[in-house]
């Protein structure tokens, strides 16, 4: 016959062994929900600015330089850092 304290730490390992992957899976998910917020936040900032700016477009070289400028600044400011994975081109 098994003791009962033999039972509850087998018990114990089973739990553990089904808890376990299940847990870890959870904040997998959940560090991939955190990610893909942030980058929809940083896209979404990007987009808003280079609306703004070629909202502001007039067809000089000046109109196509300053576009330029205000998306790199509101890139870095949406979070991209100093290098975007992204550059902003408009036709020359």
């Amino acid at each position: 016959m098994v003791s009962r304290r033999s039972a509850r730490r087998g018990f114990a390992l089973a739990a553990t062994a089904v808890c376990l992957p299940v847990m870890i899976a959870a904040a997998g998910l959940v560090v991939d929900a955190g990610r893909m917020i942030t980058a929809k936040s940083a896209l979404r900032a990007f987009s808003d600015t280079a609306a703004l700016a070629a909202a502001e477009f007039d067809g000089t070289m000046a109109g196509i330089d300053r576009p330029r400028a205000v998306a790199a600044s509101g890139s870095r400011r949406a979070g991209a850092g100093a290098a975007a994975p992204y550059s902003v081109r408009l036709f020359q």
